[in-house]
């Protein structure tokens, strides 16, 4: 069975950024069923390998999939955090507020960033600090 809360984002991303976009059906679809796969590689590794955290997968491809796992839960936050405040603007004024295309881009890209910067600081190495430490007393109680 699918994860259902790592399905969740790519659901939400389907009907709330790749519907309303203005491309062909079957290229939603192609995109729809990417976001999908990206949202479900856990259970894609541990369905053909055994295990969740597989080494045998190469680096830049698990550092790939991160990065677009990541991009699809930070745009599926934005979103929701934009039909929150939509739903409370229509509320306090009465109003619908039309989605604004340049915004979902825009969105996007903030995912983009966020995702990027999250996967660059989850890779690299740290610093190692080297720190000295003497110890009082006799060495034979060492």
């Amino acid at each position: 069975m699918f994860h259902i809360w790592t399905l969740l984002p790519a659901l939400y991303l389907l009907f709330r950024f790749v519907r309303p976009l203005t491309i062909s059906l079957v290229l939603k679809i192609i995109i729809g069923l990417l976001i999908a796969a990206v949202c479900e590689f856990h259970w894609f590794t541990r369905l053909l390998t055994g295990n969740m955290f597989s080494p045998e997968l190469s680096r830049p491809l698990m550092i790939l999939v991160g990065w677009l796992f990541g991009v699809a839960v930070f745009l599926a936050g934005l979103l929701l955090l934009r039909d929150a405040l939509y739903l409370i603007l229509r509320i306090l004024f009465g109003q619908p507020l039309t989605h604004q295309s340049g915004l979902r881009g825009l969105l996007l890209a903030v995912a983009v960033i966020l995702s990027s910067v999250a996967v660059w600081q989850g890779i690299r190495a740290p610093q190692v600090n080297h720190v000295r430490i003497t110890l009082k007393g006799p060495a034979s109680s060492v």
